[in-house]
């Protein structure tokens, strides 16, 4: 088990959200299951720009002379949690938004086991044979990982993969969600939310493909919500 998954779940169901603490039993099941899988790993030709790791058109390419190649790995089951807040009545004012990546102390572990283990795959036959040294020749900007140092360079080198989602969850009421099963926002009657800000956990795929299933979940719904207003109207008639 990855250090400090207890720890997080014992915070988390300490907590007055309830929803909170489901989510994260979920995702420990998640990631202490065999059949799941804790990271993605990526290819990238021609290697990553680490110190422009705030910037994915950069970072995601590299300008040095050689052939290079980048082995990333995509963190699937988060456990950290950012936050989304408004901080003034005027809507062209930015609101307050704190990503928390790796707020979570299981993360940085999860990412350290994983980067680790691409070390390893990077000298492993018949892999190594494609690669100079075997696998032991860094592009300038990154170096051998050990146990000593993988976080460090975990934290100097992580970027987003732009696939934000969580602020107005799908949920009941009482356990901190936005939207019912109906995208409708509680506690009003026609407002809905239709884009991955309703997903209450991340999804070990491209966000996109689960939007476009919200599309004719929408659909559906709102004509279903107005069917019953008809017969309603008709009742009451």
């Amino acid at each position: 088990m990855p250090k400090g998954i207890d720890k997080i779940l014992t915070a988390a169901q300490a907590a007055a959200n309830p929803g909170l603490a489901h989510q994260y039993e979920l995702t420990r099941r998640k990631v202490l299951s065999a059949h799941e899988s804790s990271a993605q790993h990526v290819l990238i030709a021609n290697g990553l720009t680490p110190t422009d790791s705030d910037d994915a058109a950069k970072y995601l390419s590299n300008t040095l002379p050689g052939s290079y190649l980048g082995l990333a790995a995509v963190l699937e089951h988060p456990f950290s949690r950012g936050s989304v807040h408004i901080k003034s009545p005027d809507p062209a004012i930015y609101p307050v938004i704190d990503l928390n990546y790796l707020g979570a102390d299981v993360d940085l572990e999860i990412f350290a086991d994983i980067m680790l283990q691409l070390q390893t795959v990077a000298r492993t036959e018949p892999f190594a044979s494609l690669l100079k040294g075997k696998g032991t020749v860094y592009q300038p900007g990154f170096v051998e990982l050990n146990e000593g140092n993988v976080r460090a360079q975990v934290k100097s080198t992580m970027s987003s993969e732009y696939h934000p989602c969580g602020s107005c969850t799908m949920n009941a009421r009482d356990k901190g969600g936005v939207v019912d099963e109906r995208l409708k926002v509680h506690g009003t009657s026609n407002v809905r939310v239709v884009d991955a800000s309703i997903f209450p956990m991340h999804v070990r795929a491209n966000s996109k493909l689960i939007l476009y299933y919200l599309c004719p979940v929408k659909y559906l719904s709102s004509h279903a919500d107005k069917r019953c207003q008809q017969s309603r109207a008709l009742c009451m008639q």
